[in-house]
Order: structure tokens, then C-alpha cells, then sequence
């Protein structure tokens, strides 16, 4: 089943029962085969090979199965997605060097329209004092930060594409990666915009120098799990292939769905390679355990606050979540130059945080390690200001730590 991206991004109660039953997301004929760890290169080959025999000798019949459809590998992460009937996919489970099979699921993004602008979240991540939340949200306050922040550093942003021609991001966006031919690889929702405007944009945005590389990964009435992959590999690929990038670079993932095994672990595997990935908690007021990427530990995950400094009601929660994040009536770009838009929900969280790591990385050194910037981050929060924080769930407020520098 494929949601109609325009639902989502007008009211998020569909997405919310939808995540409780991965199955319902589930794609017809679709998986995601994830093969044991550390088997040789070789073994790897002949399985894909052996996959395609298999499945051209039982689907004459199936033209729409096409078998083997895209490869992830990272380290000692290997992993294929494809269609397949019933009993070639019985064939797969049965190999030796094959760990896990699952469905392709439905992704979306987690946010969701709000009326009000506001411009509150800098003002929060910038001040150790509570914030005043009865001042103006969209111009009541100060954003105090170096501004030399995000110099020289990179923000992969995988969403719904940038509108990289917006005049805020002063020429620092560029288009990266699209998982679509069919359709145009600009942003069509204005939800990838307004993330890599909270991350980079002149205004609006928390590492103001810091560029913006767009992965287009979901559409209107398109957005899967196996793209979602396909994706965040082409960031990885994009930044090993690239000397000194992952030390200088932040994946932003502001999208997420059902539990994913498979891509729970390319994530992770990104990680020790020395690419950080920061994630979306997710809207639908249930642990993070149960939600892909966000359940994975070597990431930073985001819940969302409001200016009052309580929990966005619908915010995902549990021990995996590493921080809270301004995730309510959040200001920041649309899809027409002058115009700006107020977003609400875990998606606009983490990409203050993607900020934050990139802010960070270009002003302190020995930050390059995925471990050292997270314990940075994590170092830097505002401890016990949150009201509303769920049981296991850490009590931090993301914070730059500007004041130690004055």
C-alpha cells in the first residue's frame, strides 16, 4: 500500500495506526534480503547470480517480477532488494548465507502543517535559560552562534528533494541523487526544502555556511523502503568516494516507517565507516524500537519540544532516543522565494541537530568520529528542562554552547 504523500503532510492520525501494523505498509511482491555477515565477496556474486536463475526459471509467467533490483553494500553489510512469487522467495529464505527476508515497505515523512510561524527553535538551541514562550514565536528572539558555523562542511539531506535555487541557501544546495527517471528531481512538497533550510539556510538555518546535498527519495503517492536504501547508499558511496568527507559531513534523515532489519543495519554499518546519520524520532507516540532508522543506536535520534519546553504530544519516545530537538511551529523555508513556512513534528526536530553536528565539526576539533561528535552533542544538551519526557527517555535539550564562548 502506497500513501498519497499530500495525507501525510495535512494530518498525521492515517500514518499513526499504520506504523503499529508494518504489514499494512507492506509492498505487494517487494523485499528486502539482508545475507549473513562477513561472507566472502565470492559468496556474495554466486548468490546473486544463482537468485536470477532461480527466478527466470519460475516466473515465464510474471513479467512484473523482475528478480534482483538494487545492491547494498557496506563493509560486511550486504544486502539485495527485488520482487519475487511465493516460492522463489521460499527458495531465498532457505539459503545458507541469507539472514533475514522482509517485506518493502511504505516511508513517509514526520511532520505536519502548522498556520503559525515561528522562529523560536534558534533561540532555544542558542540560550541555557528557558526561552520566553509567550514572545513573538516567529521574531521574539535571539539566535546567538559563531558565524563562521558549518564553513567547509556538508548536510546530506535524503527527503523530497531541495529546492536548491531558493536565494536563502545563497548558492550553497546542489542536487545530489534521485531514486526517480520519471519524475522532476526538484522538490514537489516543500518538506525537504524546509529540513535543509533548518539545517543551512542564511536565515533560517543552524550552520549558516555549512552546503546542502539533495537525495530525492519520495514523491506524491511514491516513497518505499528499498528507495529509501538506495538513497542513503548513494550518500555513503558519495562521501567515502570523497578524501576527508565523512569527517566534515552529516546524514539527515527526516523520513522513516515500519521496523526495518536491513536498513537498520546499513545504517549502522555507515557508521563505523565514519558517516553520521541523524534521524527523525518519528510522530506516531510509540518507542522508537518499532520505527526504521530511528531505532538505530549509532545514530542520533531527535524527539521533538515545543517553545514551552514540553514534549510534542506525538512524539516517539524510549531509551534509543538520544535528544530533544524545536519540533513545534518550526520556521523555516517553502518552495517560493520570500515565503516561509511553519512545519511541526519530529522531521523539523533533527535537522537542528544535523545543524548542531555540522555547526560543531567546523568550529571545535577532534569532532571528525561519529563517537566524538555524538558525545559533543549529547556533552552540550540542557539536561532536565523538558516537561513531559516518557519513562527511559532522556531528558536533553539540544544546546550550541555559544555561552562558553562569550
Amino acid at each position: 500500500m502506497k500513501f498519497n504523500l499530500s495525507i501525510l503532510l495535512n494530518g498525521i492520525p492515517f500514518a499513526f495506526s499504520q506504523i503499529l501494523a508494518g504489514r499494512d505498509l507492506a509492498i505487494p511482491d517487494k523485499y528486502i534480503i539482508s545475507l549473513k555477515a562477513n561472507i566472502p565477496e565470492t559468496a556474495v556474486e554466486n548468490h546473486l547470480r544463482w537468485v536470477q536463475e532461480v527466478h527466470k526459471k519460475r516466473n515465464l509467467s510474471r513479467r512484473d517480477l523482475v528478480g534482483v533490483e538494487k545492491t547494498f553494500d557496506i563493509g560486511s553489510f550486504h544486502a539485495y532488494t527485488g520482487s519475487f512469487d511465493e516460492e522463489t522467495l521460499t527458495e531465498i529464505q532457505a539459503n545458507e548465507v541469507v539472514e533475514r527476508v522482509e517485506p518493502d515497505t511504505s516511508i513517509y515523512p514526520f511532520n505536519v502543517v502548522s498556520q503559525q510561524q515561528a522562529t523560536w527553535g534558534l533561540g532555544t538551541i542558542s540560550h541555557v535559560a528557558p526561552i520566553d514562550a509567550n514572545a513573538s514565536l516567529r521574531d521574539g528572539f535571539e539566535y546567538r552562534h559563531d558565524e563562521n558555523g558549518g564553513e567547509g562542511t556538508f548536510a546530506y539531506v535524503i527527503d523530497t528533494g531541495v529546492w536548491i535555487d531558493n536565494p536563502d541557501f545563497e548558492g550553497r544546495a546542489e542536487l545530489g541523487y534521485t531514486v526517480f527517471a520519471d519524475i522532476p528531481f526538484e522538490d514537489s512538497t516543500g518538506h525537504g526544502t524546509h529540513v535543509a533550510g533548518t539545517i543551512a539556510s542564511k536565515t533560517w538555518g543552524v550552520a549558516k555556511k555549512a552546503r546542502v546535498i539533495a537525495i530525492k527519495v519520495i514523491a506524491p503517492g511514491r516513497g518505499v523502503m528499498s528507495d529509501f536504501m538506495d538513497g542513503f547508499s548513494w550518500a555513503v558511496n558519495n562521501i567515502t568516494s570523497i578524501p576527508g568527507r565523512a569527517a566534515v559531513s552529516v546524514i539527515n534523515m527526516s523520513l522513516g516507517g515500519p521496523i526495518n532489519y536491513a536498513f537498520d543495519s546499513l545504517v549502522h554499518a555507515a557508521s563505523e565507516h565514519g558517516i553520521l546519520s541523524v534521524v527523525s524520532a518519528g510522530n506516531a507516540g510509540v518507542d522508537v524500537n518499532r520505527v526504521s532508522p530511528a531505532g538505530v543506536v549509532s545514530a542520533i535520534t531527535v524527539a521533538a519540544s515545543a517553545a514551552n519546553n514540553t514534549v510534542l504530544s506525538y512524539s516517539n519516545f524510549g531509551s534509543k532516543v538520544d535528544l530533544y530537538a524545536p519540533g513545534v511551529d518550526v520556521y523555516s523555508l517553502s518552495l517560493e522565494a520570500g515565503k516561509d513556512v511553519a512545519l511541526t513534528g519530529t522531521s523539523m526536530a533533527s535537522p537542528h541537530v544535523s545543524g548542531l553536528v555540522l555547526y560543531l565539526k567546523s568550529l571545535e576539533a577532534g569532532l571528525d568520529s561519529v563517537e566524538a561528535v555524538t558525545a559533543r552533542i549529547l556533552e552540550l544538551a540542557k539536561p532536565d528542562v523538558i516537561d513531559g519526557v516518557p519513562e527511559y527517555t532522556p531528558n536533553l535539550l539540544a544546546y550550541n554552547g555559544v555561552e562558553a564562548r562569550l
